[in-house]
Formats: structure tokens, C-alpha cells, sequence
């Protein structure tokens, strides 16, 4: 499985994102700039399809819940947060998205 594509609504510091991804993915910036939280991105959806049944609940309380991880710009959209990936395989293109709504 090769993740294409990374789309964020209301994650942390990043109110919409769309990222095409390639083979190989540098993520570079400034001290601040969100780098980290974008990396923890694909931690997140890591944890919440772990085989052991931690799921959903314990990734978002690992990150200290909802309000630590939701964009402080977008407190009045209903979706609290949404992630999606796009996956390449065998030259077919799935999509996986989850969404919280208030």
C-alpha cells in the first residue's frame, strides 16, 4: 500500500489541507510551523486502525482530547477534525477518511 495523498480539515494548525504525496517525502520548515503536527498525522490514523483494539478514543486521549488536536481557527465548524488518506494499489486509487462531528 503506497499513501498517496493526505487531506486534513481542522487538524491542529491546518484549518484545510491537501497533500499529494510521492515515493519519498521530505517535510521541512521552520521551528513552529506545524511540521511536527503534520507528522503526527500519520501517527494518528496509525493508532486508530491498530490491530490491538485501541481505536479512535485512545489516539484522540493519548493527544490529551479533542480540543488539543482540533484547529483553534475552525471552533465554530461542526466538524471538530477530519483526516483522509489516498492509497495506490495495483494501480487502483482507494480513499479512507474519518470525520468527527460535534
Amino acid at each position: 500500500m503506497i499513501v498517496s495523498r493526505i487531506l486534513l480539515k481542522n487538524r491542529l494548525n491546518f484549518q484545510h489541507v491537501d497533500v499529494q504525496l510521492r515515493e519519498r517525502q521530505f517535510v521541512v520548515g521552520p521551528n513552529a510551523s506545524g511540521t511536527s503536527n503534520f507528522l503526527d498525522v500519520s501517527r494518528f490514523l496509525r493508532d486508530i486502525a491498530k490491530p490491538e483494539g485501541r481505536g479512535l478514543q485512545k489516539a484522540v486521549k493519548d493527544r490529551n482530547g479533542v480540543s488539543k488536536i482540533r484547529c483553534p481557527a475552525s471552533r465554530r465548524d461542526p466538524e471538530i477534525i477530519s483526516a483522509g488518506t489516498e492509497n495506490i494499489m495495483n494501480r487502483n486509487r482507494k480513499r479512507k477518511d474519518i470525520a468527527l462531528r460535534a
